[in-house]
């Protein structure tokens, strides 16, 4: 992608990489150091990093190194279905009607499902970005 993100992961340095809907650029804001930064009034200019969960401070990465650039090359990766355990289907499954019904009641308006999971990744994290900035171009 480029050489100063591959500097970057070279060095374990905090960075996010982003592309505003619209945009051809992807901006990177990056960090020379290792402080973690939090905040709780989000006063600070900067990338957050804010869980569903609410709770007082916040991740994030000051605005103060960034480039940006234009992707130069697409990404060729392969892709594989990812598999639930069975209990875990089952229960999201159940999620999703009890959801559906309160809906339909119109006890509420709107409702955000997810599922946490995990999974062994040995890939490069880069080509996968890659391949969503071409996949998702807005």
């Amino acid at each position: 992608m480029s050489a100063r993100i591959a500097s970057l992961i070279a060095n374990d340095s905090p960075f996010v990489l982003y592309r505003l809907p619209g945009e051809e650029s992807v901006h990177c804001l990056y960090q020379e150091d290792k402080t973690v930064h939090t905040t709780t009034d989000f006063s600070e200019a900067g990338f957050v990093f804010a869980p569903f969960v609410a709770k007082t401070e916040k991740l994030y990465l000051p605005n103060i190194h960034r480039f940006s650039f234009i992707p130069d090359k697409k990404a060729t990766i392969a892709t594989s279905a990812i598999a639930l355990p069975l209990t875990q289907k089952k229960n999201f499954i159940k999620q999703v009607e009890a959801a559906v019904k309160a809906l339909e009641r119109q006890s509420m308006e709107k409702v955000v499902l997810s599922n946490a999971f995990r999974l062994p990744y040995t890939g490069d994290a880069l080509a996968v970005f890659e391949r969503l900035l071409e996949q998702y171009p807005r």
